[in-house]
């Protein structure tokens, strides 16, 4: 029993140090100063041609091409960037498409870029639609307490205490709006 005991000791010190010396050697062999490795999102951020906007559209979702979502970017201006219009350091990410031509994208995202004023345009209809809504649901809040008796009943009427956050910097999928 004993020897059995020290046998599997033995053994599993010996995976424990070869397992310890496959990671010493892989960590050796990355390099963490590289540029690469500093990119935090999954999808690189190549830079934007002037004039134009982009971001990284998603075509397919568990394993299944997302036309809907392609097709709502495309009637929103967005259209998929030529490979011929990124730096060179760029052009492992062409994806040759029968429809499209030759594209940057992965196995599940196209890169897709629209003109700066269109993109203006754009956000200024949705800020508009935003404000819309915000006043929409206000206006149905105060309505609702008015008709339950308002102050008469006891209950004050509720706070504007809306929030908002806007983060920057890793590039992601966008979905449906």
């Amino acid at each position: 029993m004993a020897n059995t005991r020290r046998a599997t000791s033995k053994a599993t010190n010996t995976r424990k140090s070869r397992v310890q010396e496959e990671l010493e050697h892989d960590l050796s062999n990355i390099d963490f100063d590289t540029a690469a490795f500093d990119q935090e999102g999954t999808l690189p951020e190549i830079p934007k041609r002037e004039g134009y906007e982009q971001r990284w559209v998603r075509v397919q979702m568990g394993g299944r091409t997302d036309a809907r979502n392609l097709s709502t970017r495309a009637r929103l201006g967005w259209r998929p960037r030529p490979a011929d219009t990124v730096p060179e350091d760029y052009q492992s990410m062409v994806v040759q498409n029968e429809s499209m031509g030759d594209i940057i994208g992965t196995h599940d995202a196209v890169l897709m870029e629209r003109r700066v004023e269109i993109h203006h345009k754009a956000k200024q209809v949705k800020r508009q639609r935003v404000r819309e809504l915000e006043k929409a649901v206000k206006s149905n809040i105060f309505r609702e307490h008015n008709e339950l008796g308002g102050a008469d009943t006891g209950f004050t009427a509720p706070r504007d205490e809306s929030k908002s956050r806007v983060e920057r910097g890793v590039p992601r999928v966008q979905d449906d709006d």
